[in-house]
């Protein structure tokens, strides 16, 4: 991930959250990842019940 920030986001990695975070909505729910079968981490992953609280997403077990 950091090596596609870098490339994709030259120079605006510093602090610039606007630059970041619709660049992270594409990273994370539209761009198919090879290692994730080519799914987008939305699809493999889901957050937890208490999102927000610190924990760790888990993978999705339901193979959707």
């Amino acid at each position: 991930m950091h090596e596609e920030m870098k490339r994709e986001l030259p120079g605006k990695i510093n602090g610039n959250q606007k630059e970041f975070d619709p660049w992270r909505k594409v990273f994370n729910g539209v761009r198919p990842h090879e290692a994730l079968g080519m799914k987008t981490p939305v699809e493999v992953y889901k957050s937890p019940p208490g999102r927000g609280t610190g924990k760790r997403w888990s993978r999705n077990t339901r193979g959707n």
